[in-house]
């Protein structure tokens, strides 16, 4: 594993390598807190102590394992030190083998924003545990690691002189840990990634990224209009201050944020398929073009460190689908990937309760944009009730940070109906509907082909009404994951 980015480590703090000039302070900072020491039974760290520390590590690990690291505060004072060892002492583990935070901030939920976002970025990377040692007997240190979600692992080690007790959190279940960390900016990155440089720059300064499919292009609008409204949809993110990454699966790789070759590729729509989570090891070993569906594009999404993807709406469970099981893999993505996908709802063709009777029973949290009834994709309205409404996109980054923070995997869904001029009669577009379904059934129309049989009969028998309102919905999400994408790195 390659050097991981440290900056992936904080949105809100200025966290760092310590450097020489730091020991004193560092030798400062620990003799502000002298009953931390107590319980070690050993006086606070001498400056040459702080820099033996420095160079200190376990057996088997080197350097490019640890990450002696410093918070500061706006005036450059160290808040608090960090030392991290990761792939110890297993490849799947990150141990926190120091963390002391100045006594002047301690009380205050300092330590735990630092560690809470800490974890974040290890969750990010596929680690699939956090661990540490404290001191049997110190109250104080094990309230705080409890508090963080930490709790006692194994028999406490009574071979040495205090007793050290482990604690761990769990960040990933087993069939989730990633062999493969992604390490942006670096000579390290997983094979199969391919960042766009725009769009790597934005993920290491902590800017807002705004993910984005592609299926919508190769499947979802003709040539040349669908290229007229990728470079729309970019523009709509850029203009909210937000960078957008266009998802795509070519020649071999996973590409995070497409140039205007690769989008003129995908557009044109060539040979090129549709890319859903079991299709992607076929396609990469391949080397075959593939447009990337929701499902997809929140994989690849995870996997580079983008939080928001904005799509226009869900795949959901299909009408009859309680016979056939006809069930979008979104649905699995949204309750075990952890990125927020900003929708118009589900599309009207889909049996829209059942669908949210499947998210709510996978613990995947449904957030409306100042509505409280879920949209219908070319509709504002399905009648079916949502629990939660969001005021502003402020509010919808606080409940996305909170969900993470807390260690729960998994998405949210927020339900951003379209524009009240753009949108369509419910009852007008549940005829033309079962008109298309009819259809579809009279061809024997089933599988991945039925939705994008249904929209283009859809799109007939609406004289091109839909595809506006379908281009008017998908730039409307682009502009509120932008504004939720710029709220979320502020946190």
């Amino acid at each position: 594993m390659g050097r991981l980015n440290v900056r992936k480590f904080t949105h809100a703090h200025n966290m760092r390598y310590i450097t020489e000039a730091e020991f004193a302070d560092i030798a400062a900072l620990c003799a502000g807190n002298p009953l931390y020491y107590e319980y070690y039974g050993c006086p606070p760290p001498t400056v040459d102590e702080v820099h033996a520390d420095l160079e200190a590590l376990p057996p088997g690990k080197s350097k490019r394992d640890k990450y002696y690291l410093g918070v500061f505060g706006r005036n450059g004072q160290l808040n608090a030190v960090l030392d991290l060892i990761v792939g110890w002492p297993d490849a799947e583990t990150a141990w926190i083998g120091f963390f002391m935070v100045d006594a002047a901030l301690q009380g205050c939920g300092e330590g735990s924003r630092i560690i809470s976002e800490l974890l974040e970025a290890l969750t990010g990377y596929g680690f699939r545990r956090a661990a540490l040692g404290v001191v049997s007997g110190n109250p104080q240190a094990e309230a705080f690691w409890l508090k963080n979600g930490f709790y006692f692992y194994g028999e406490p080690r009574k071979d040495r002189s205090p007793v050290i007790r482990t604690m761990e959190r769990i960040l990933n279940p087993p069939d989730k840990v990633r062999t493969h960390h992604i390490d942006i900016g670096g000579s390290h990155m997983n094979e199969y990634l391919d960042i766009k440089p725009e769009v790597r720059e934005a993920l290491e300064a902590g800017a807002p990224v705004v993910a984005l499919e592609s299926t919508i292009l190769s499947h979802g609008m003709p040539w040349p209009e669908n290229l007229d409204f990728a470079a729309k949809v970019e523009d709509v993110v850029r203009s909210e201050g937000a960078v957008p990454a266009t998802m795509a699966v070519m020649g071999g790789k996973l590409k995070v944020g497409l140039s205007q070759e690769d989008l003129e590729v995908m557009c044109r729509a060539d040979g090129v398929g549709k890319v859903s989570r079991r299709d992607v090891p076929v396609y990469i070993a391949s080397g075959r073009n593939g447009a990337t569906t929701v499902a997809t594009t929140m994989l690849i999404a995870q996997m580079a460190g983008v939080r928001v993807f904005a799509t226009g709406g869900i795949g959901g469970v299909h009408r009859g689908g309680e016979v056939t099981m006809d069930i979008s893999a979104d649905l699995q993505e949204l309750a075990h990937t952890s990125v927020a996908v900003v929708c118009a709802g589900a599309k009207q063709i889909l049996d829209i309760g059942r669908t949210l009777e499947y998210l709510e029973t996978m613990g995947v949290p449904v957030i409306g944009v100042g509505t409280d009834e879920f949209p219908a994709f070319y509709c504002r309205r399905s009648g079916h009730k949502l629990d939660y409404a969001a005021k502003d996109e402020a509010e919808i980054a606080a409940i996305l940070k909170a969900k993470w923070a807390l260690g729960m995997e998994g998405g949210v869904l927020i339900a951003n109906p379209i524009d009240e001029a753009d949108g369509l009669d419910f009852n007008y577009m549940e005829g033309i509907i079962n008109v298309a379904l009819e259809a579809a059934d009279a061809a024997g129309v089933h599988g991945k082909d039925i939705t994008p049989f249904l929209l283009a009969k859809v799109k007939e028998l609406t004289g091109g009404e839909s595809f506006k309102s379908n281009v008017a919905l998908a730039l409307n999400n682009a502009r509120v994951a932008a504004k939720i994408a710029v709220e979320y790195a502020k946190k």
